[in-house]
């Protein structure tokens, strides 16, 4: 994805405050041991408030950050396993 491109998904994102939450909570995760991955069970339990009526809840936001380089996931059909990617953490410290 050309840098224009991968810039501009960012800020959809950064725009979308479900995403943002999730991104915070993994950055947040992330912080205390960097190789911790978050189930998606976990994220829609401790961001209940933040993701009521996105649709799609948080499976649809970690593919979308997934897509855009900010977290890596394993995205099987009954689990999902996220945690942030080197290029999320440095979105969020910027």
């Amino acid at each position: 994805m050309p840098y224009n491109a991968a810039m501009n998904a960012n800020h959809r994102l950064l725009s979308d405050p479900a995403c943002v939450a999730v991104l915070s909570y993994l950055g947040t995760v992330g912080k205390m041991n960097e190789r911790t991955e978050v189930s998606l069970q976990e994220l829609t339990h401790e961001l209940a408030a933040e993701l009521s009526g996105y649709e799609g809840g948080a499976r649809r936001c970690v593919i979308q950050l997934v897509d855009a380089g900010l977290a890596e996931a394993d995205l099987f059909p009954t689990n999902v396993w996220v945690k942030i990617s080197a290029e999320g953490a440095a979105v969020l410290e910027s």
